[in-house]
């Protein structure tokens, strides 16, 4: 299989590149113990945030600016001058704005009305969706690597959110 490449337009790398590892020889589905390590970095992170966002509503934005932050040195290490064109700006304000800032925004008033641990366990319903609309809208092959997974996950979710509250029981 030969190595995505990523090219001037970002979207027609997506297209020609769909379900293949970016700037590798490995077959679909091969990872690596440092995506693996980052994956699970990022779940550890998303945990945090949703722990500290859950107990003070209000620190969702103070979280962003740190994140903001944070991440910024990122840019002078990953190629970012395909965001100059203006073609690329309605895709970059949408993905901003909605897909971040309005989900965000969503999710942390869904803290504030849930407990956290009934919300981040709603949350993982994420992953399916994305694989449904990988489906969908890439194109991406189902195989039975991934249905095995999105099955996987299904079913945990069914068995946390379908168990009975042990905390509720012990009050009783």
């Amino acid at each position: 299989m030969l190595a995505c490449a990523p090219t001037q337009e970002p979207w027609r790398h997506r297209q020609a590149c769909a379900g293949r590892p970016h700037g590798s020889h490995r077959g679909a589905g091969a990872a690596s113990t440092t995506g693996v390590l980052l994956a699970s970095l990022a779940g550890a992170s998303y945990a945090a945030y949703s722990l500290a966002t859950g107990r003070v509503g209000t620190l969702a934005a103070s979280t962003f600016l740190v994140a903001a932050i944070v991440t910024a040195p990122v840019l002078a290490l990953v190629p970012v001058a395909w965001s100059a064109d203006l073609r690329a700006w309605p895709a970059l304000l949408f993905l901003g704005a909605i897909t971040t800032g309005l989900a965000y925004a969503l999710f942390t008033r869904g803290l504030a009305r849930l407990t956290t641990s009934t919300a981040v366990t709603l949350s993982l319903i994420e992953p399916l969706t994305a694989w449904l609309l990988a489906i969908l809208v890439v194109g991406e092959p189902v195989t039975a690597q991934r249905f095995l997974g999105a099955m996987l996950i299904f079913g945990g979710l069914a068995i946390v959110s379908l168990a009975p509250n042990r905390g509720a029981a012990r009050a009783a």
